[in-house]
């Protein structure tokens, strides 16, 4: 369901991954979720989000109007993947059917993956760590495994017919619903 009257137009999602054509509200499609892509496997391999700003609307403006910088010690493999998956114009980005730069899995930066065994859950990792139990954090930076945890408070309750529209979820409040 591509069809141009279907197309969603709304401001939604993280500020840090969203594409420019949600931030500039015009009608979008699957593009999008590549654009998030792009930015994921960014900060994955640099450590930093590609857009910064000292606010909101700083970092709103440079996802739209600036280049991305990309550090020298990133592979040729990897950065033009992340190029072309942070194309600026929706129709030229990886992922789209007829893409120019063809399909995202054939793309240099992920040759030797077998993909029919990925999609069957056969695949060894490259990586699997050693846990000493089911809460073991050693993995994670201490930065944040020393965070005091602390819940995020509810301005206002949530009504019952606010409870339905999540009804179907793995969690919903059913002192609400009942």
């Amino acid at each position: 369901m591509y069809r141009e009257e279907f197309l969603p137009s709304n401001f939604c999602g993280t500020p840090e991954y969203m594409a420019p054509e949600i931030i500039k509200g015009i009608k979008y499609n699957h593009s999008v979720d590549y654009w998030a892509l792009g930015v994921v496997i960014y900060e994955m391999c640099v450590g930093t989000s590609p857009f910064n700003g000292t606010d909101e609307d700083e970092l709103l403006w440079n996802v739209c109007n600036t280049d991305v910088h990309y550090p020298k010690f990133l592979s040729e493999q990897v950065k033009n993947l992340i190029v072309l998956l942070l194309k600026k114009n929706p129709q030229e980005r990886l992922g789209l059917p007829n893409s120019p730069a063809g399909e995202i899995v054939q793309q240099q930066w992920f040759h030797g993956i077998q993909w029919d065994l990925v999609e069957k859950c056969r695949c060894k990792p490259p990586f699997i760590p050693q846990l000493a139990h089911d809460a073991d954090v050693s993995y994670f930076d201490q930065y944040f495994t020393k965070e005091i945890p602390c819940i995020t408070p509810c301005e206002k309750m949530i009504n019952e017919n606010d409870q339905i529209l999540f009804q179907g979820f793995n969690y919903t409040n059913h002192r609400m619903t009942e």
